[in-house]
């Protein structure tokens, strides 16, 4: 975990991991953080409580995943994708 706060403005209560591989994961909105920086996470361990803080209108989570700073389609990067989001990717990249 290399931030877990929330002076991002925005983002809310945010925690921000970085990876093995350089990449970076970022989860915000939380109603509450579980994790701090410097500690060492593992999979599927939960990092916070889903809210609605920050610039947000209803309860979520707001996920980033990052590779060299960029914003990336995180989809690729889980081994199974519920069918219902793969369909509406596919809507989303093909402009409607």
């Amino acid at each position: 975990v290399i931030y877990a706060h929330n002076d991002i403005t925005g983002y809310g209560n945010m925690v921000t991991v970085a990876h093995v591989d350089g990449s970076v994961t970022m989860y915000a909105h939380l109603q509450a953080a579980y994790v701090f920086p410097g500690m060492q996470v593992r999979r599927a361990q939960v990092l916070g409580e889903i809210g609605e803080t920050g610039i947000a209108h209803g309860t979520h989570l707001h996920f980033e995943w990052r590779i060299d700073g960029v914003p990336s389609n995180p989809l690729p990067r889980f081994t199974r994708v519920p069918a219902r989001a793969e369909r509406r990717l596919r809507q989303l990249e093909s402009g409607g």
